[in-house]
């Protein structure tokens, strides 16, 4: 994988954090009627929900969740995806107050669907569900196929909204929405807006030459010419995609479009995730007011996501490891394995996030009782304990020849295999 670079770092973080802070901000005008309520000017909680300020809905529990499957499966699976989303709905999984508080009923309805027939592919199609659901989320997978060509990128991000909302406006609004942030994660120096809006929409167009006719509308961006009086923060998708763009255009730093998407109301926790995806990818992480950071439930959880995203190995990659590093245990001393450069050689040290993270939330301790710590270990936990392996050998020579000696290093082998054979490697 190439070297991630420091824009990337901060558009792709930037998308994530500004999803959440737009969707964190929202939430105190949710269900208000456009313009029945004071003016909002900073990130103050409340809303239907009375949430604490810097906390967030389900626009952010849906996009981890889908970051998760993303991270954990190395890839596009549908069902996991869906296992996710269920868990979310059922047992509060991925909620920053550990419960589900707010889901729309197309969601609910797929989720429900998902759990009688086992299709993931549940999202209605029918005319009336064209929901903003799927593209509220839909940030992650323009990170994690940042690698990748633009129009692999719009097909899984096709397949991500098929899941709960199969309409074809959402699922063109999620191609979208990937194109704008993708190109945004592989471009160092951007237009400014209007002819950055302008270049991709009109390269979606060579993409999706038979889009909707109302989507069509805003990749041809007639939207430009509208006044806030014609412009709708709404659950419809066109409409959300359409308002979270006029913001983008009509202001000239994350925090003013964040507020003017807000300030639409009704459905305003999502008009302004969806903005904040798209913004904070343009603008940066640093151009998200810090005030607001600083509120921001899970905000370094939420960053190592970002990055897990954008630098994740490949499982081929980690399997070659395995592979690698089982064949030099059987047949040298451990003293002579190159295990830290082996590491390096194959991507597996993901920079720029917290590998600690997992050890200071469970109550097994990785080092003490390394076997039960192994069974319930994610894939991102496991890549963690190796980085930690690695980098400990820094200040501590002799800690890799020590865990290989120990066996802790054939056991987290043998546990990665494991992983890798449920994602099919």
């Amino acid at each position: 994988m190439e070297t991630v670079k420091e824009f990337q770092i901060s558009r792709a973080t930037g998308a994530l954090l500004g999803l959440a802070a737009g969707d964190a901000l929202g939430t105190a005008l949710e269900f208000k009627p456009k313009d029945s309520y004071t003016a909002l000017t900073d990130m103050v909680g409340g809303g239907p929900f009375d949430l604490e300020p810097g906390q967030w809905t389900d626009d952010t529990s849906m996009m981890l969740c889908l970051a998760d499957s993303l991270i954990e499966k190395g890839g596009m699976d549908l069902n996991d995806q869906m296992q996710r989303y269920v868990r979310w709905y059922r047992h509060g999984e991925n909620s920053c107050n550990g419960t589900c508080f707010d889901i729309g009923m197309t969601v609910q309805t797929a989720l429900s669907s998902y759990e009688r027939t086992g299709n993931p592919q549940s999202g209605s199609t029918s005319h009336f569900s064209a929901g903003n659901g799927s593209l509220m989320r839909v940030a992650p997978i323009a990170l994690f196929f940042a690698h990748d060509n633009e129009q692999h990128a719009m097909q899984a991000a096709n397949l991500s909204s098929l899941t709960t909302h199969g309409e074809e406006r959402c699922v063109q609004a999620c191609e979208i929405m990937t194109l704008l942030i993708h190109r945004l994660l592989n471009s160092e120096h951007i237009a400014d807006r209007e002819v950055f809006l302008k270049t991709t929409l009109t390269d979606y167009l060579q993409f999706s030459k038979d889009c909707h006719p109302e989507v069509r509308a805003i990749a041809e961006c007639q939207f430009f010419s509208k006044s806030r009086e014609s412009i709708h923060g709404t659950g419809y998708v066109v409409a959300s995609l359409e308002a979270a763009l006029w913001c983008f255009v009509n202001s000239d730093s994350f925090e003013d479009g964040a507020l003017l998407a807000a300030n639409l109301g009704d459905d305003a926790d999502t008009t302004a995730a969806i903005f904040g995806q798209l913004a904070g990818a343009y603008y940066g992480v640093s151009a998200i007011p810090s005030k607001w950071q600083l509120k921001l439930a899970w905000e370094s959880q939420i960053s190592d996501t970002a990055m897990w995203l954008l630098q994740r190995p490949t499982n081929q990659q980690v399997k070659d490891f395995v592979s690698e590093v089982s064949v030099h245990i059987e047949r040298q001393d451990p003293a002579d394995i190159a295990l830290y450069s082996m590491a390096y050689d194959h991507d597996l040290m993901v920079t720029h996030i917290d590998y600690n993270a997992p050890f200071y939330v469970n109550d097994i301790d990785a080092f003490t009782d390394f076997d039960a710590w192994l069974r319930q270990a994610s894939f991102r936990d496991c890549i963690c304990w190796m980085i930690r392996l690695v980098r400990t050998e820094r200040f501590w020579d002799g800690v890799i020849v020590s865990n290989i000696r120990n066996g802790s290093v054939t056991r987290w082998l043998n546990n990665m295999h494991h992983l890798l054979s449920l994602h099919g490697e």
